[in-house]
């Protein structure tokens, strides 16, 4: 891990190396932990972290730029890769939401919640306001499933069903509610969730 820092801790690669496998455990949750915890298991070399950090939301917008010259299809493999890379690997449970507009075209996607190892809260009133802000025409879902577990829990399918009606009643397409693991989407309307 300590040559991966290198470029961006410098002599103190090792260190920071350190403590975040310490709190962490690898890389790759170090890179998945939100900004704050990221920040406050540096300490001392919380400017490297930005940096890092920086990296990665370089990353990310690389990312995104594929997406939005294609519509929010769940049958598009491409789609599924981008959600799995985005989620899949988290070690908590995190909602991805992405906003389509006309024709399903992509608009944007945010992670609108982060919660434990088997429960995420987003209200709907967020949801909505947020999907209103943009213009959206349609929402596509997701949320991951740490356990590994790519199958829905009772309060996802409730969840889901409310959603939906409230989506219908203010002309908003809810597209799709994906649970992802690190190998599998699972669609909640193919699977018949929404009626």
């Amino acid at each position: 891990m300590a040559q991966l820092l290198t470029p961006f801790a410098g002599d103190s690669a090792d260190q920071l190396a350190s403590r975040l496998r310490t709190q962490f455990g690898s890389l790759k949750r170090a890179l998945d932990a939100p900004k704050d915890r990221l920040l406050a298991a540096a300490g001392p070399f919380a400017k490297s972290c930005e940096l890092l950090l920086a990296a990665r939301d370089l990353i990310d917008a690389a990312t995104r730029e594929d997406m939005v010259s294609r519509q929010v299809d769940v049958s598009d493999p491409a789609l599924a890769r981008y959600i799995r890379d985005r989620i899949g690997f988290c070690h908590e449970e995190r909602l991805l939401v992405i906003f389509s507009g006309p024709g399903r075209s992509y608009l944007l996607d945010e992670e609108m919640g982060i919660g434990g190892p088997d429960t995420v809260r987003l209200t709907a009133a967020t949801l909505f306001r947020r999907a209103f802000t943009v213009g959206a025409e349609g929402i596509l879902l997701a949320h991951n499933h740490p356990s590994g577990m790519c199958s829905p829990s009772p309060a996802d399918e409730t969840a889901t069903r409310e959603l939906s009606g409230l989506a219908e009643k203010l002309q908003i397409e809810l597209l799709d509610h994906l649970i992802v693991t690190r190998s599998k989407l699972f669609s909640m309307r193919a699977a018949g969730h929404f009626d």
